[in-house]
């Protein structure tokens, strides 16, 4: 008798441990899903916001080498006046550096307001 008593002990210790070391793994798993999943979400999101942020900047960039596009042909034309056109490009960059800022300040109150709707997405 004495000794069946010891065996149910050892086998219901064994199958607590099996139990326990079950629930610790699933717990592990369920957390390491869980954080690859966060981890892939953020990454999902930087990336989009990386290719929004990547393409408002060319398109700045493609408005000022467009522009420089058409100087260039002007000048071909006329070489006897390149001094003169020198100053007045000089003149056309300071209008568009202003336009430079209102572009980043568009695209930046942009991004801000992309920012607060994911995070209204998210509470909800």
């Amino acid at each position: 008798m004495k000794k069946k008593e010891e065996d149910d002990g050892e086998e219901t210790r064994r199958r607590r441990r099996r139990r326990r070391r079950r629930r610790r793994n699933r717990s592990r798993r369920s957390r390491s899903s869980s954080r690859r999943e966060r981890r892939r979400k953020r990454e999902k999101e930087e990336k989009k916001a990386k290719e929004w942020r990547w393409h408002s900047w060319s398109y700045v960039d493609d408005d000022d080498d467009d522009d420089d596009d058409d100087d260039d042909d002007d000048d071909d034309d006329n070489d006897d006046d390149d001094d003169d056109d020198d100053d007045d490009d000089d003149d056309d960059d300071d209008d568009d550096d202003d336009d430079d800022d209102d572009d980043a300040s568009v695209a930046a109150m942009m991004m801000l307001m992309i920012m607060m709707m994911m995070i209204i997405v998210t509470v909800k």
